[in-house]
């Protein structure tokens, strides 16, 4: 198989996988427990929640690299917060919202630290 074959046979299977497949949505009516056409808020209804936007972006560096340019979306956060009994408590978090909100919302610990004074030996 040539190679202008073979770019041309994968075009075609990732248009056909890319392409919407037909669907028909039925619901069991709940009076008389017969399966009908469902009515346009019902079907606004089943729809899923618009998901953030994760459209990824090439960067190109002059050293010829190829990588990805990534928005707040594609972050994770880990926060560490010291519990009141010294212990650490760590938790990740999908968006930045909830890791302030984590901060913010942490019971401050007592202070563990002591003064202490340093005593140089003298000669």
């Amino acid at each position: 198989m040539s190679k202008t074959t073979s770019m041309l046979v994968a075009g075609l299977l990732a248009a056909t996988l890319a392409a919407p497949a037909l669907a028909q949505q039925v619901i069991k009516d709940p009076l008389t427990n017969v399966l009908r056409g469902v009515t346009p808020e019902e079907a606004a209804a089943m729809q899923p929640a618009t998901a953030p936007n994760l459209t990824l972006l090439p960067k190109y560096s002059a050293t010829g690299a190829i990588g990805t340019r990534l928005n707040d979306d594609h972050m994770s956060y880990a926060v560490v917060v010291r519990r009141a009994d010294g212990s650490l408590e760590h938790r990740c978090l999908a968006d930045k919202a909830a890791a302030v909100a984590a901060v913010k919302n942490a019971t401050p610990a007592p202070s563990f630290a002591r003064p202490i004074s340093l005593q140089l030996a003298t000669e």
